[in-house]
């Protein structure tokens, strides 16, 4: 019974890891197009 709960805990951590990434790579890319954005609107203002 041990066994089979250390397993699925280690399987546990191993895909909150994959939703921690998937979340960092995610906020990452929305960091990126407000960025984008941004400057498009900067650039916009200044003309």
């Amino acid at each position: 019974m041990k066994v089979e709960a250390y397993e699925s805990s280690e399987n546990m951590i191993r895909y909150d890891c994959k939703l921690y990434n998937w979340i960092l790579s995610q906020s990452q890319v929305l960091i990126i197009m407000t960025a984008n954005i941004e400057s498009g609107l900067r650039n916009e203002l200044k003309n």
